[in-house]
């Protein structure tokens, strides 16, 4: 079952917006003054059907409604909020709230799928790069002396595999692990400069036209 999470303003507990996605949400709310953030809201109470993975009902409600929903922490559950109380203002912030967050999921769905050629889906694959670039410049700073091998498995392994020398496998190792460097570097500007955008929106018509460019920019020469 998904686990919905909730921005809620502060001082009613209505609902400004909600998210399966915990980054997106907590972003939201580290974003919007006078607002509260609230985990796995459809627990206990909103269960999803024994047969389909469906949202909860105010997941599946049209946004519009959100703010017309209160959240009660204690007993964990959502009661309807009377007309008056729901304010132009109240809906405003509500809409902004919520075309953020889209903005923001979306946005962590673009860097990610960038950086999927850098994954290796292989446990601690990670790790095993990290160590043999640490021995590969650790070689290098010791002006490739010899006497390292035994210090540097990995280094000689890459060499005995491509039938290089031990310089050859530091060097190329090195090489590979800055362009990786380069790219990550490109990746994470991109995040950085929409992240601050989408943070500094002030009325949901903003959205559309920066998550337009960041389709640009993520698919430009820049990235290649």
């Amino acid at each position: 079952m998904a686990r919905w999470n909730a921005v809620l303003d502060l001082h009613s507990s209505a609902v400004l917006t909600l998210s399966p996605g915990v980054s997106a949400s907590f972003f939201v709310h580290q974003c919007t003054p006078d607002s509260m953030w609230e985990l796995g809201v459809n627990s206990p109470h909103y269960r999803s059907s024994l047969i389909h993975d469906e949202p909860f009902f105010l997941a599946r409600s049209d946004p519009e409604y959100y703010p017309e929903w209160e959240w009660n922490k204690k007993e964990r559950r959502f009661s309807a909020r009377k007309p008056d109380d729901v304010t132009v203002e109240l809906r405003a912030r509500s809409r902004l709230a919520t075309a953020k967050c889209r903005a923001i999921a979306e946005i962590i769905n673009t860097i990610n799928t960038l950086r999927q050629p850098m994954r290796t889906d292989m446990t601690l694959q990670e790790s095993v790069y990290l160590i043999k670039r640490m021995q590969a410049q650790a070689f290098k700073d010791a002006n490739y002396d010899q006497k390292m091998v035994m210090e540097i498995p990995y280094v000689v392994q890459y060499a005995d595999l491509a039938s290089i020398s031990f310089k050859e496998a530091a060097d190329n190792i090195l090489f590979r692990a800055q362009l990786d460097d380069g790219y990550l570097a490109k990746t994470e500007l991109l995040r950085l400069k929409y992240f601050d955008l989408v943070r500094e929106a002030s009325e949901p018509a903003q959205i559309p036209s920066i998550m337009k460019q960041l389709k640009i920019d993520s698919y430009s020469s820049q990235l290649t």
